[in-house]
């Protein structure tokens, strides 16, 4: 019978599983840690374990110092990473189980939930990212105790993953596996998430004990110097950018009002009406002029960007909010009981119907009430 679903229970099991390995790889004080020879002993297991030749075992503390040991060793060919040998050769004994087990939704909801992007930190390209996720795929399905069609397998993996546990236990977070030597390094000094994803809006989202660190802007690599000299962003700067994440991440940090007016948008139409605004706590009405503004930018990943500037009466602050960029103010070709905005009608544009837009109604039925 396949398993096409889990129960509540199971899931929440999951999610506390997942938590255990991310507390583990992430949060262990360095006081904590295991001695280097330990640390050497458990990845020796595990490479014995995987068939791989004994090997001499270097430990470092961060990526940088094994780049630089990588360098210094001049091997002729770098194999595959332990990590994602150790996975594939895991998924092989698993894969024949779960295609009996599990259904391919569930394996594939699993995959997601268990090695998503938290237990995921790739701090260089050619260094690659930890597994833990993986590996906490594999735990759980032991622990739930799948059937397997071979119990012998289920025993190999068993032991198996008593010595992948060793080696975190070893304050481990990745191997490089060279034909001559194996060099790792130990876990981060801290690791910074918001919403499951890297971010750390003034510094370093993950920073290793060697110096090495990596900065993130809600998920997205990021550059150094928008952190150190956020100062610097211009519009001009983002543009030159070649990565698209990046240039939206950065536009983001600037403030995409701020990154707008530095374009020189173009002023689209400019207006301002009487509103009733409350201007005080007690809750004071007066009647206030609000003014506004439609905006209009032309670059490579937006190129027809329209934005709504309105300004704040009360501290002549201005924010923005994009509209569609076809708003209409009149058109001979449509009745006023139709749709407000058309294709046809850039050039007609009015702040009043981005208004009434913003306020989901049509522009024939947009009567600004009190704005708190």
């Amino acid at each position: 019978m396949v398993i096409k679903t889990l129960t509540e229970e199971q899931w929440q099991r999951a999610y506390v599983l997942r938590e255990h390995y991310f507390n583990r790889v992430t949060r262990t004080p360095r006081e904590k840690w295991v001695s280097t020879r330990d640390a050497q002993q458990a990845i020796e297991d595990l490479c014995q374990s995987l068939g791989i030749p004994k090997k001499y075992v270097i430990i470092t503390d961060g990526p940088m110092q094994a780049q630089i040991l990588a360098n210094i060793l001049k091997t002729k060919k770098i194999n595959d990473q332990l990590w994602h040998q150790l996975r594939d050769q895991l998924w092989r004994q698993l894969s024949d189980q779960l295609s009996d087990q599990l259904s391919d939704q569930l394996s594939g909801q699993l995959r997601d939930q268990l090695s998503g992007q938290r237990l995921e930190i790739t701090p260089f390209e050619y260094v690659g990212n930890s597994n833990v996720g993986w590996l906490c795929l594999y735990d759980f399905l032991l622990r739930e105790n799948i059937p397997f069609k071979n119990e012998h397998d289920r025993t190999q993996l068993e032991s198996l993953m008593l010595k992948v546990q060793a080696v975190l236990d070893a304050n481990i977070f990745n191997c490089l596996n060279f034909e001559n030597a194996i060099i790792a390094w130990r876990n981060p000094k801290y690791v910074h998430y918001d919403n499951n994803l890297l971010h750390k809006s003034d510094g370093p989202s993950v920073e290793w004990y060697d110096g090495t660190k990596q900065y993130a802007w809600h998920g997205t690599r990021m550059p150094e110097w928008p952190f150190k000299n956020p100062k610097q962003l211009t519009a001009l700067k983002i543009m030159q950018e070649s990565n698209t994440e990046v240039r939206r991440a950065m536009a983001e940090m600037m403030g995409i009002g701020n990154f707008l007016l530095d374009l020189n948008p173009e002023v689209l139409h400019e207006e301002s009406w009487c509103v009733p605004t409350s201007v005080d706590r007690n809750g004071k009405i007066e009647v206030v002029e609000h003014r506004y503004r439609l905006l209009r930018a032309s670059f490579q990943d937006y190129p027809n960007l329209v934005m709504l500037e309105m300004t704040d009466p009360s501290t002549d602050a201005g924010y923005m909010e994009g509209v569609p960029p076809n708003t209409k103010r009149n058109c001979s070709a449509h009745q006023p009981n139709e749709d407000d905005w058309c294709p046809n009608c850039m050039e007609k544009m009015t702040c009043r119907a981005a208004e009434a837009w913003r306020q989901r109604t049509k522009l024939k039925d947009y009567k600004p009430e009190v704005i708190a």
